[in-house]
């Protein structure tokens, strides 16, 4: 019983993932898809996915999953005189935090649940697929509701 305790606590204890569909995308548009976005993208980097920002640009990738630290984005929005955004105000403390602990969670990438195509492995996302039916061999099942029946 203790053991099952102690594995709730640690669960509790655990943040939850940073979504980058709910926190991090809307900053990433808000702050930096004037300059790094569509067919014009300074430098070749774009920031409207997850895929995009681990390419990167000309520098390289933007993100170290993992690794705020190492993530040439941090290096570039951080510091006393942070290098982007090149005009306006820098980024607010909290978008910083919110970005660093999003990188360091691994940076996954949620902006695809919900969409068109499921998300592998989750039951409610998954496509409508008719069950297998069992043909008992029975003289008296004939359709598969005969089946169903039979088993009831």
């Amino acid at each position: 019983m203790r053991g099952l305790a102690f594995a709730a606590a640690a669960a509790a204890a655990q943040p939850a993932p940073v979504s980058f569909r709910e926190r991090i995308r809307p900053i990433l548009q808000e702050r930096c898809a004037a300059c790094h976005s569509g067919a014009g993208a300074q430098k070749g980097f774009r920031v409207a996915s997850v895929p995009e920002l681990l390419k990167g640009g000309e520098s390289g990738p933007a993100l170290a999953p993992g690794e705020p630290g190492a993530s040439l984005s941090m290096s570039k929005i951080q510091g006393p005189r942070p290098a982007m955004p090149p005009t306006g105000e820098p980024l607010a403390a909290e978008e910083i935090a919110w970005l660093g602990a999003w990188i360091a969670g691994g940076a996954p990438d949620d902006s695809t649940l919900g969409a068109a195509e499921p998300a592998a492995g989750w039951g409610p996302l998954q496509p409508l697929q008719d069950p297998p039916v069992e043909r008992p061999e029975s003289p008296w099942a004939r359709t598969p509701i005969d089946g169903f029946l039979l088993y009831c």
